[in-house]
């Protein structure tokens, strides 16, 4: 009986592609490896750079091309998948910001060679790269243009944890702002409604300006309610991220991160071989964590803890040579 390579299921006599992946069945599925896809990859370079680094995290990886798909296939042990995407998400975060800054790059210098101002020009679209002779820009260059409008339009920002003493703090000066403008909105409307002043003392201009203050006073109420009900849930935040950081600097030592020192790793493989360290201990004893939350916290606990013992290291040096100088003359 013939069986789907990819969804495992069995199909009768006389069927050849799956109906749900669209896979060319085979006579016999093959032996289980004790591994699972984590990534299909089309670029090769960039499958094998998954894989060195997963195995820099201490996961046993493999990079296998799948015929059918036409993809590159990284594969981990199925007790480590968990783990793996963790990871993958980190690496995902590295390569894209520097796949997104090779093609800025390579883009300024199409614009700059060819005098173009992409920013200053809101038309500026693929018709117009159309009209531009092959002998004053390649192809690929058009391609690159191209490529950076297209990024532009489906471009949405990264999302950001907002702590909500912070939240609080914009709500209430969102219900200040609404609130304002319908107290403006109402003194507008006694001054018109008393022919004080007869700028809009008709009837339907009155209404509309009563509804607009009517809705303003709303939205700065919800406003009001909102920043109240941050500003309580700040207290158990503040409570919560003084113990986790107390649990970070007692659990996350110097120890934590002896199997690094042998490495030779990059900065950014450094950075996220600490912080998947940091994130997979944090999860391990406090498994119901926002993982937003989670990210904030590990960022904050990670500069304070590595970048200022990087610039400590470098204020100390001139510190001892003045302790040494007292010293040093005495001798002389």
């Amino acid at each position: 009986m013939p069986w789907c390579p990819n969804c495992k299921t069995e199909y009768q006599e006389g069927i050849e592609v799956c109906s749900d992946c669209g896979a060319t069945l085979v006579d016999e599925l093959p032996a289980d490896d004790g591994m699972e896809v984590l990534a299909r990859i089309a670029d090769e370079d960039l499958a094998n750079r998954l894989v060195e680094y997963l195995e820099y995290s201490s996961m046993n990886a493999v990079c296998v091309f799948d015929e059918q798909e036409q993809m590159y296939s990284v594969k981990v042990d199925k007790d480590k998948i968990e783990k793996a995407k963790v990871a993958f998400r980190g690496f995902y975060i590295v390569e894209s910001k520097k796949s997104a800054d090779d093609q800025m790059k390579k883009l300024e210098e199409i614009m700059e060679e060819h005098k173009l101002d992409l920013e200053g020009t809101p038309e500026f679209d693929e018709a117009i790269l159309e009209e531009i002779p092959e002998d004053e820009m390649s192809r690929e260059e058009k391609n690159t243009i191209a490529d950076a409008i297209a990024a532009e339009k489906v471009y949405k920002p990264a999302e950001v944890y907002v702590k909500k003493a912070d939240e609080s703090k914009e709500m209430f000066s969102t219900a200040i702002t609404f609130l304002g403008f319908a107290v403006l909105l109402l003194v507008f409307l006694v001054l018109n409604a008393t022919n004080f002043i007869t700028l809009f003392n008709n009837a339907p201009s009155l209404i509309l300006i009563g509804a607009m203050a009517i809705g303003c006073c709303l939205v700065g109420i919800n406003a009001i309610k909102r920043s109240r009900r941050a500003e309580i849930a700040s207290v158990e935040e503040e409570k919560l991220t003084a113990s986790l950081d107390k649990w970070l600097e007692e659990n996350i030592t110097d120890e934590v991160f002896d199997e690094l020192k042998d490495e030779e790793l990059s900065e950014e493989l450094l950075y996220l071989r600490r912080t998947d360290i940091i994130r997979s201990k944090l999860f391990e004893a406090y498994p119901d964590l926002d993982e937003n939350y989670a990210d904030d916290l590990i960022e904050d606990f990670y500069n304070s803890r590595f970048d200022d013992a990087e610039g400590g290291e470098e204020e100390t040096a001139p510190a001892e040579e003045e302790a040494e100088t007292p010293d040093d003359e005495e001798n002389n």
